[in-house]
């Protein structure tokens, strides 16, 4: 256990620069890596040290806009949510009559079936509303 120590130790120093790679021991940190000298590990660990850390930053930044785009899509999400709400309260204030509120299609109606119903209701009612004007005119 002393001399696992002992490697991780000088394995840490030689990382941090505290003494050069070649006055390091040439110990194997396990019993199948007798081949593999101390300095060539510190060596191998200084390496990936270096590829990885710009990996992880990447990794933060990547994390960080993934947060700032769930914030987005949530403040987008409650915008539609109140306008959505606005535009029925609006539709519910209208002072439009309630003819004007219906869908222009309505399979359960007869409009579909006989086109000229709505012509000659819309005639009468043109009629009965200016009518009396119209027979000034002419």
């Amino acid at each position: 256990m002393k001399l696992h120590h002992l490697m991780l130790t000088e394995m840490t120093q030689n990382r941090l620069g505290l003494f050069p790679l070649s006055t390091t021991r040439t110990l194997s940190l396990c019993p199948f890596m007798f081949l593999f000298p101390l300095h060539i590990n510190a060596i191998a660990l200084q390496t990936s040290h270096y590829i990885l850390s710009p990996l992880r930053e990447n990794f933060a930044n990547l994390q960080q806009d993934n947060e700032n785009l769930k914030m987005q899509i949530a403040m987008m999400k409650r915008k539609h949510k109140t306008e959505i709400n606005a535009m029925k309260q609006y539709t519910t204030e209208s002072k439009l009559p309630e003819s004007a509120l219906q869908p222009l299609y309505r399979e359960d109606s007869d409009v579909a079936h006989n086109p000229t119903s709505t012509y000659t209701y819309d005639d009468q009612a043109w009629r009965a509303e200016f009518g009396a004007i119209y027979q000034e005119h002419y």
